[in-house]
């Protein structure tokens, strides 16, 4: 197989996993704590969407690392980085879904906002060239002087 997938010669590639997954634990600690405080305060759609997205990124990605620890631990050699690619992809799949709902949610709130309506359009209109000059923006008066 060639292309962007890892190969170890040994088995300790779940070495690197292990401060992947940490990191991850700390991450999905401290937003829960977050959105806690946040949601004590108020229950805005589009942070709620942000919580919410974030938390199920990191539940599903931890899941990830631990079948793949577990994987890279128990299965042969040969197939103990099938999950990697795997892991990657979800990563790759979460990550612009969750960007795609924080989207589509601040433009909801926005929509909630400003209205539903469109804003309205200025439309400029000029006096039609007859004697060959240009038009102008500046108003002439009836004895032909420009204010």
């Amino acid at each position: 197989m060639t292309g962007c997938t890892l190969f170890f010669k040994n088995r300790l590639g779940w070495v690197f996993v292990i401060p992947i997954s940490v990191i991850e634990s700390i991450s999905t600690g401290l937003m829960t704590i977050k959105a806690i405080q946040h949601f004590r305060v108020s229950r805005s759609s589009l942070m709620t969407t942000i919580y919410n997205d974030g938390l199920l990124y990191f539940a599903y990605i931890q899941a990830i690392t631990i079948a793949n620890l577990t994987v890279m631990v128990s299965a042969p050699a040969d197939i103990g980085m099938l999950v990697v690619v795997f892991q990657r992809v979800l990563h790759s799949v979460l990550c612009s879904r969750v960007l795609l709902h924080i989207r589509s949610a601040y433009e909801a709130q926005n929509r909630h906002l400003i209205g539903n309506t469109l804003p309205t359009m200025v439309v400029a209109q000029t006096e039609p060239v007859t004697d060959g000059r240009q038009p102008s923006n500046h108003l002439e008066s009836q004895d032909g002087a420009r204010n």
